[in-house]
């Protein structure tokens, strides 16, 4: 007696393809790509292959971005594998203008033109050509710190903190060289986060639930809703929030976004997340990242860029650049007129 042939179910996580079938539309073309995997690691062999993976991405100014992550060498022996952190500048037209690298740290923009590197027991300001400047000490040596910057002007530059439970304290910096000029203390909410004393753009009470909100222009607030829908305080409060036309909400995603310093201001969109796909015999993940510019007056998209799940990107100070880092150590520059 013959039997039915079974049906076998297998899950593929696909998490690195360019593309989906949802995303049919063509990629607009990169003006410049940079390998960030090509770079001069000077007298540090690797038996094997480097791999830089970027953590972090943001602008320091129009003429150059940095880039935060993990170098690690691939190694053919065991024992040669390690992991180093590094930090990478390049300029407006993709060329590698420096790198720098050490054991742990976290950066971040900060006053100026400066990096802001957060470190095992201190804080350091570094400049645009990857020197440190000046060297804050953390507090106590018993405990890790980390600096914070405001996202609007304020009466300090950047602020170094430390938990010590109770209390997490602050003290706040300003001038270059950077000088304290207050320190403050209150109760932990959490006592293994170090969090920004800097408060956050005033909660709109039309966002509801509150989440993260970007200052888009004087008058306008522009979010995610729950849904990953992109919304805008209207114009005229009165009005309540609406939905950004022609933005088709990701689904399993999480999304962030950059507003340009620039006017006319522009936003850009940034989620990753995954689609799930059966036929009933295969079921598959695919792991996707969409990358969006609008114009915020008119409410516009002007450029949208598909890609792999593990993507960052940045959009320049004047919100006429678009850098887009990967995984696998690719950077690509977009322009945006």
């Amino acid at each position: 007696m013959l039997k039915a042939p079974m049906k076998v179910r297998v899950l593929t996580a696909l998490l690195f393809i360019p593309l989906i079938s949802a995303h049919s539309a063509e990629n607009p073309t990169p003006f410049a790509i940079v390998n960030i995997n090509s770079i001069d690691r000077g007298a540090n062999p690797c038996n094997g292959k480097w791999k830089f993976v970027s953590t972090h991405l943001f602008w320091l100014d129009e003429a150059r971005m940095v880039l935060s992550g993990d170098d690690y060498c691939d190694s053919r022996n065991r024992e040669g594998r390690r992991t180093k952190q590094r930090l990478i500048t390049v300029s407006n037209d993709g060329h590698i203008m420096g790198t720098w690298s050490d054991g742990w740290f976290t950066a971040t923009k900060g006053p100026g033109d400066t990096i802001l590197l957060s470190r095992a027991h201190s804080v350091d300001l570094m400049d645009r050509e990857l020197q440190v400047e000046q060297s804050i000490q953390c507090p106590t040596n018993k405990r890790a710190c980390e600096a914070f910057t405001p996202d609007s002007p304020t009466d300090s530059d950047f602020a170094v903190c430390y938990n010590a439970a109770p209390v997490q304290t602050c003290s706040f910096y300003r001038g270059r060289p950077a000088a304290e000029t207050k320190k403050t203390s209150f109760q932990l909410s959490s006592e293994s986060v170090i969090e920004s004393p800097y408060k956050n753009i005033p909660a709109s009470s039309l966002i509801d639930p509150p989440s993260t909100a970007w200052k888009a222009s004087q008058s306008e607030l522009w979010f995610f809703s729950q849904d990953h829908v992109l919304m805008s305080t209207a114009r005229n409060t009165a009005a309540g929030a609406s939905a950004i036309t022609g933005w088709k909400p990701p689904r399993d995603t999480g999304c962030g976004g950059n507003v340009s310093e620039s006017e006319p201001h522009r936003f850009l969109a940034i989620c990753t997340g995954s689609y799930f796909y059966t036929d009933g015999l295969l079921d598959s993940i695919f792991g996707y990242s969409r990358v969006e510019l609008f114009d915020v007056n008119s409410r516009r998209a002007l450029m949208r860029i598909d890609g792999p799940t593990d993507t960052d990107a940045a959009l320049s100070p004047s919100g006429k650049i678009i850098a887009v880092v990967t995984s696998g150590g690719m950077l690509r520059l977009y322009r945006v007129d």
